[in-house]
């Protein structure tokens, strides 16, 4: 561990409205100064834990911080699987809800195969 601190023993709460404001505001400090100190600990921490598993795991540190997460990126559009013969711009994936030009096609009695857009 790079940090070795000690806190103190928290104090027995006390009625705080009788403190004067300078006093309240060099306790609000206290407060402030132990939290970034218990915050940067736990940092340090965290870092040393994962160090030691990348350690044991054959890695150095500049292979760990070398690593980037995968980003996500858009998912690929789905392939045209049908197209409206009567307005090409039309067209379907077949994947959801049949678009109003897939529906009064087949309730013409008329077949998705006839509107299968080649692959």
């Amino acid at each position: 561990m790079l940090f070795s601190f000690t806190l103190k023993q928290p104090a027995t709460m006390q009625d705080l409205s009788k403190y004067s404001l300078a006093k309240l505001r060099a306790l609000e400090e206290q407060v402030n100064d132990a939290l970034k100190t218990h915050h940067f600990l736990s940092i340090s921490k965290a870092r040393e834990q994962i160090l030691h598993i990348a350690r044991n795991a054959g890695l150095t540190e500049k292979q760990v911080l070398a690593i980037k997460a995968p980003v996500p990126g858009k998912p690929a559009a789905t392939a045209v699987s049908y197209t409206n013969p009567d307005d090409p711009a039309q067209q379907w994936s077949g994947r959801g809800r049949q678009p109003a030009w897939v529906k009064a096609w087949l309730a013409a009695g008329k077949s998705l195969e006839d509107i299968k857009t080649p692959a």
